[in-house]
């Protein structure tokens, strides 16, 4: 069997997807800084503007910007954190003791079925890249 020389185009294409990731990485890094800086102007301008409409008792604001009109309109948005496990299983505890009459092993129970809840959620892998130090 004869060994041939590998092709040079995959590492010149591996080569140029570099570059070109390289470069679409740095063009993303700059553009989330530009979003940052508007966000964090939007919320302070969104905070005067709340703070104006309540006081002044209104729910909607109708907008006239160059030939586009529009409204603001409040609302009530509704954030939920993340289940943390030690709330979680004070909780399964407590319904255990109170509804199940389960007083003796409930947190051991308790612990079971979190972990169980756990081990059922479905998760999977991916393979990605880490931009370090550019």
């Amino acid at each position: 069997m004869s060994e041939e020389a590998p092709s040079t185009l995959p590492k010149d294409q591996f080569k140029e997807a570099v570059k070109n990731f390289l470069a679409a990485h740095a063009a993303l890094k700059e553009l989330n800084k530009k979003s940052k800086e508007q966000r964090e102007k939007m919320n302070s301008l969104k905070t005067l503007i709340i703070s104006f409409m309540e006081d002044s008792s209104l729910e909607v604001c109708k907008v006239n910007h160059g030939d586009k009109t529009g409204e603001l309109a409040l609302r009530n948005a509704k954030r939920t954190r993340a289940l943390k496990k030690d709330d979680a299983i004070v909780q399964i505890e407590q319904f255990l003791t109170k509804s199940c009459n389960l007083s003796e092993g409930a947190s051991e129970h308790a612990e079971k079925l979190w972990e169980g809840m756990q081990s059922s959620r479905e998760s999977m892998e991916v393979k990605d890249l880490s931009v370090r130090k550019f």
